[in-house]
């Protein structure tokens, strides 16, 4: 076999014309490109203007010429309905042929898939592989669910610093569910040392984006002052912008604000509003809440078998129920009761009462003068205490009067610094059916002082043990 060897004159000649072809080629390739790219966009403008059959015509010619952005929409298309029927599988189909050209968004889409089992059985590992090809190449929507993979343990086994190294990821691209995941993982201490400062950063970036669990979680820190100062007019803002976008969660905190008078005007009637509504779409907290209000007749009328069937509501969704429920059995039974004196209304031996924890408070369900709220169980305080605001609601519903004013006193606060209290006679104070006559109180000029439940007032009902979040008061 003769091998044919090349002069350096020839080589010289086939690399000019080589040339030559790729200029032919690159400028063909070029006006394709332009071609293509135009008919793309227009495509694009039309699913914009909504004129979804002419979008759908060039994405499907596109598409069937192999190019992966026009197939990667055309699935998306099939997948949402626009303009055709709702096809599950034949958005897969379109998605995969993008996805294995390498297309990221495609990849992200196939293993959304996977993950959810639309259009495919439901498969993690193939949702776990495609997200992860599409997150190496930057796509933050799949950073995001892997890192929730490698949370859950969906795929592949858990690894909650693997999670936090996605979240992060995302996070900087800006993605508000991985700035929310990822505020959440510096709350717990989970895949990184907790930090409630940065839990707080994190959070607000995706609560400014919009992200309602992000709102609902900055309005807790900013209740508890949780990596932030305690504000509860911020924590009643982010906790009102959640509820805009709907999230039950959040619906019944609110209704918290309004039950107590906490920064906005008592509110029963719109307490039990937003309770309702949060039962209503599932949320555990406020079906415990929607109990309480017809259990102690806040913002309703006073139903104990509602009470009952939103206390198993909440007991199925995981809250804590036992202690309410024993309250409940007690005050259908104390019904029955006739008083023996103008203090107590029970000759039962003990009650229990499960006191509501925020932070590091326990609150205690009170009614003063008919009116209902919850109090800081404050073993150190002596009276029972009113912020300016609750009292102004008693004087404006004529629960409290200038014929109730008993005088001024001086009061040492927390700081060791002492303050002048109005004290009034507060006729009846009812907690948990049990109720004193003809209490002091003292009323503080902070328009939104906490209110405090002294020890040495609650005594008078009895010996008083507490065990965890139960406050039991012993009759003899």
């Amino acid at each position: 076999m003769t091998m044919y060897k090349l002069s350096p004159v020839n080589i010289s000649k086939m690399r000019i014309i080589s040339f030559l072809f790729f200029i032919v080629v690159f400028y063909v390739d070029m006006n394709a490109q332009k071609e293509t790219f135009h008919e793309i966009q227009m495509a694009i403008d039309s699913f914009e203007n909504k004129d979804f059959n002419k979008a759908f015509a060039i994405f499907f010619e596109y598409a069937n010429r192999g190019n992966s952005y026009a197939q990667c929409r055309l699935g998306m298309m099939y997948e949402n309905g626009n303009g055709i029927e709702e096809n599950k599988v034949e958005a897969v189909k379109w998605y995969r042929k993008a996805a294995e050209q390498g297309n990221a968004e495609a990849q992200y889409c196939l293993g959304a898939a996977y993950c959810m089992g639309e259009g495919v059985k439901q498969d993690y590992l193939k949702a776990f592989d495609w997200y992860k090809k599409a997150a190496e190449q930057g796509n933050a929507s799949a950073q995001v669910d892997l890192g929730w993979m490698y949370e859950m343990g969906k795929g592949v086994p858990v690894s909650k610093v693997e999670a936090v190294k996605w979240y992060i990821e995302s996070a900087k691209q800006g993605n508000n569910h991985a700035q929310y995941s990822l505020g959440a993982a510096y709350c717990m201490g989970e895949g990184v040392k907790q930090d409630f400062t940065k839990a707080f950063e994190w959070y607000k970036k995706a609560a400014e984006q919009g992200n309602a669990s992000a709102q609902v979680d900055l309005g807790w820190m900013y209740e508890t002052g949780k990596g932030c100062l305690m504000d509860l007019n911020n924590a009643f803002y982010y906790y009102a912008k959640a509820v805009e976008n709907k999230d039950e969660k959040a619906m019944a905190h609110l209704g918290w604000f309004y039950e107590n008078a906490v920064v906005v005007p008592k509110d029963e009637k719109k307490a039990y509003a937003l309770y309702k509504c949060s039962a209503e779409k599932g949320c555990g907290l406020g079906q415990y809440y929607l109990a309480y209000c017809y259990l102690y007749g806040i913002g309703t009328s006073i139903d104990y078998k509602l009470s009952s069937y939103w206390l198993q509501k909440a007991k199925d969704n995981g809250m804590e129920t036992e202690q309410l429920l024993m309250n409940l059995q007690e005050f259908i039974r104390l019904e029955t009761l006739t008083p023996k004196n103008d203090a107590v209304h029970s000759n039962h031996s003990s009650i229990t009462i499960l006191m509501l924890k925020s932070g590091n408070l326990y609150y205690v369900p009170c009614k003063i003068n008919g009116i209902s709220a919850h109090f800081v169980f404050d073993t150190g305080a002596s009276l029972i205490n009113l912020s300016a605001s609750f009292a102004n609601e008693l004087k404006r519903q004529g629960k409290l009067s200038q014929y109730d004013y008993v005088g001024q006193a001086k009061s040492i606060i927390a700081d060791g610094r002492t303050q002048t209290v109005s004290i009034y006679n507060i006729k009846d104070v009812e907690i948990s059916g049990l109720h004193l006559t003809n209490v002091r109180a003292s009323i503080k000029e902070q328009q939104n002082a906490p209110l405090l439940l002294g020890l040495s007032a609650i005594e008078k009902l009895g010996k008083i043990t507490i065990d965890g979040s139960k406050l039991i008061i012993h009759r003899e």
